[in-house]
């Protein structure tokens, strides 16, 4: 389980993050709509949703562990509120903007380029600082989501530069592109998430290995998503004559191992009895028992006929 000290420094840091992009996005809008650049205006647009998604994000990570009488497992699920109202939002304006922009030429200085160069800087600072947490997944998908971002961005500024109508156009549209398929693909595994939708990863499949390792008989592994963090239920089989108190020892200890798992919230465990049969007990094939050889012994058709 993550320590609650570092959940707090992954917060103050996606805060930081997202201060950091709000002036820069909100001068790339101005001059966006002063020159009528929608280069400029597109990647206003996914700056501001980023930066008020890493603030929410940050948000989250406070509140994420508070359980409450009407919420005793947590909020986590509301990353994937957060989740889909952002990409809701972006998709709405990026193609306002394409639709726009396809009937419109613009004339932007040179100078403007330096807005999505500051802007590349200020991911790439995010980017270097995000590395020290990488081992979470929430931080690890926005370290992927930053080089996708400054790669954008250096498309941008080349389109700014470069100042043709067509160059700008399919700037804007691989762009808006790119959003589109970010976006619905992090709506899709939001919605999976929030109806409870069992997540087939490589996840579940090393938990398994882990738990096999240490000699226990898994069944099978449910993991579920809940935003950047995982529910796990797992089922492992016993003999059918183990005592009570060795399967409650087998169930603290998978707990304890997948209490090592920095991702894993909650953790459900389930035993089923397993039928040993005693091959010692069980006559050879083809071998049969003596009283059944020669006819003396539990024969009713024979004391029917006596």
């Amino acid at each position: 389980m993550l320590p609650l000290e570092k959940f707090n420094s992954i917060s103050k840091l996606f805060l930081l993050s997202g201060i950091s992009l709000i002036p820069i996005s909100i001068l790339e809008l101005y001059y966006g709509r002063y020159f009528s650049s929608y280069i400029l205006i597109e990647d206003s647009y996914h700056g501001l949703v980023d930066a008020i998604t890493i603030l929410l994000v940050a948000l989250f990570l406070r509140v994420v562990h508070k359980r409450s009488k009407r919420f005793p497992m947590g909020l986590y699920n509301l990353e994937n509120l957060i989740v889909i109202g952002s990409s809701l939002l972006i998709l709405y304006y990026s193609v306002d903007a394409l639709i726009q922009s396809l009937s419109s030429k613009s004339s932007v200085p040179i100078w403007a380029s330096g807005l999505t160069i500051a802007n590349a800087l200020i991911t790439g600072s995010i980017y270097i600082a995000e590395r020290k947490y990488s081992w979470l997944l929430l931080v690890k998908n926005d370290i992927a989501h930053a080089k996708l971002d400054i790669m954008m961005e250096g498309v941008s500024s080349a389109g700014l530069v470069i100042d043709n109508y067509y160059v700008s156009l399919g700037i804007v549209i691989a762009i808006v592109a790119f959003i589109l398929k970010e976006s619905l693909k992090t709506m899709k595994e939001a919605i999976l998430s929030l109806v409870g939708a069992n997540c087939e990863s490589e996840f579940g499949e090393r938990v398994e290995a882990m738990l096999r390792g240490f000699g226990i008989d898994v069944r099978k592994v449910y993991v579920r998503r809940l935003g950047s963090f995982y529910s796990i239920y797992i089922i492992f089989g016993v003999p059918s004559f183990t005592p009570i108190i060795e399967v409650y020892k087998i169930k603290k200890k998978i707990q304890r191992i997948v209490s090592t798992l920095d991702n894993v919230v909650m953790t459900d465990i389930r035993t089923v009895p397993i039928k040993i049969i005693n091959y010692d007990t069980v006559p050879p094939v083809g071998k049969v028992n003596e009283a059944d050889r020669t006819g003396r012994g539990s024969s009713s058709l024979a004391n029917g006929r006596k």
